[in-house]
């Protein structure tokens, strides 16, 4: 009986076609992951290889199946059996599923497509995640903390309640009870203290308290800040004595830059000169307190401080020329005076001469001093006369001895007698 089914169909399709369908299967599911992981092993490639691997398959099973006599479906499967015609049916497989699989990829692997979509999708998630993450750490870097437990708890909340909420009221509250726990503070938190207190007290009552506060806590920075803002130089200057006292060890008691002394117009170059010396000497005091500390240890936000050791520096160099400079200006004035000094006790000059004045012989006496306010004068020791200058004629012997004295118009000191022996021509 003769079979419906052509003969070489019936070579080509077995009579289980789903064993090979999982080997092509498989080989094609195979070829598409080496795509995926290896960049030499191309789409094309893979398909060429596939359909090559049938074609040769198909010929050999071709030409094996020709040879047989009696083309019977009997005949047919036997020889469909061999190992060639499993080649090619498995080859075609792999080549349709791997085709299907290119189809799905759009012409690269499928796995690759699909490993692209889901590792975008991560990408996405992780740049959210970082996001998230980066939007937390800005906002935590301002969020207030409910629960504060130390004193830079409350300078955070406080510093976050003047600056980024425009709230000094509350912000004066959280420094209240910063220091209501008998904490000391530091120099920043000083500061605000003052800056968000004269909202709603008065300078003076905000002065008394921080004083009062400084001295229960033994806090010299709120010593210090008080000083700093008092309104008038004694005050200030026992302040900064006081708060020097309760903390030797903390430098802006002694040196503080944010109230500079300045130069009196009335106190004269050596008082100028004493205050200068001072001055230089708060300031190496400063340098030596703050030397090798960390600003951290001064101030809660220590990012926002300058470099103070380099501006004491600075100004210490600029203080001591001023100091060399006061200093040359009095060396100088002491060696001007010690030389007017020297021309005032030095003995004037006298001229003597008699002259006829018809009537009689007088003795005429020329003197003159530009210091002078007034004169006093005798002959061969007789009896002091005393003016506003020396008369210009005398009734006097040609020889004898004149003594004169002169009276400072500035001091009113007195310098002589000067002894002059004479001899008129």
């Amino acid at each position: 009986m003769k079979s419906k089914t052509p003969y070489l169909v019936r070579v080509f399709v077995p009579e289980n076609p789903t064993v090979y369908g999982f080997i092509g299967g498989g080989a094609g599911l195979f070829g598409d992951l080496a795509n995926f992981l290896s960049d030499r092993v191309t789409a094309g490639l893979l398909l060429a290889l596939f359909a090559l691997g049938a074609g040769v398959a198909a010929a050999f099973c071709v030409a094996k199946a020709m040879s047989v006599t009696e083309k019977t479906e009997d005949n047919a499967i036997a020889v469909g059996k061999c190992l060639p015609c499993d080649a090619f049916r498995a080859s075609v497989v792999a080549a349709l599923i791997y085709l299907l699989l290119m189809i799905i990829g759009g012409g690269q692997s499928a796995t690759e497509t699909i490993g692209e979509s889901l590792g975008l999708i991560k990408e996405r998630v992780e740049e959210i995640s970082e996001d998230v993450t980066a939007i937390r750490e800005t906002t935590d870097a301002y969020a207030i903390i409910d629960r504060p437990s130390g004193a830079a708890d409350y300078f955070h909340n406080a510093w976050i309640y003047q600056n980024m909420r425009r709230d000094d009221a509350r912000a004066f509250e959280q420094l209240k009870a910063l220091y209501a726990r008998g904490e000391k503070g530091k120099l920043d938190s000083a500061e605000l203290y003052f800056n968000v207190g004269k909202v709603s007290l008065g300078r003076d009552a905000l002065i008394a308290e921080m004083v009062e506060t400084g001295r229960r806590n033994r806090d010299a920075a709120l010593l210090t800040v008080a000083a700093r803002n008092a309104p008038d130089e004694a005050q200030s200057v026992a302040l900064y004595e006081e708060a020097r006292r309760i903390d030797p060890d903390f430098p802006f008691a002694w040196w503080d830059i944010q109230r500079p002394r300045a130069i009196s117009a009335t106190a004269g170059i050596e008082g100028n000169l004493a205050s200068l010396r001072t001055q230089k000497a708060d300031i190496d005091a400063f340098r030596a307190r703050i030397d090798g500390q960390p600003t951290g240890a001064f101030f809660f936000l220590p990012q926002h401080q300058p470099d103070y050791d380099s501006l004491a520096r600075q100004n210490a160099e600029s203080i001591a020329q001023n100091i060399a400079t006061y200093e040359g200006m009095i060396e100088r004035q002491q060696a001007g005076a010690a030389a007017q000094r020297a021309r005032k006790e030095a003995k004037p000059d006298v001229r003597f001469r008699w002259r006829d004045n018809y009537t009689k012989d007088l003795l005429e006496v020329g003197v003159f001093v530009a210091d002078a306010q007034r004169y006093a004068w005798r002959f061969n020791g007789g009896e002091w006369r005393e003016d506003q200058r020396i008369e210009l004629y005398h009734e006097a012997p040609r020889q004898g001895v004149f003594e004169m004295r002169w009276q400072d118009r500035q001091s009113g000191e007195w310098f002589g007698p000067f002894r002059y022996e004479y001899d008129a021509q």
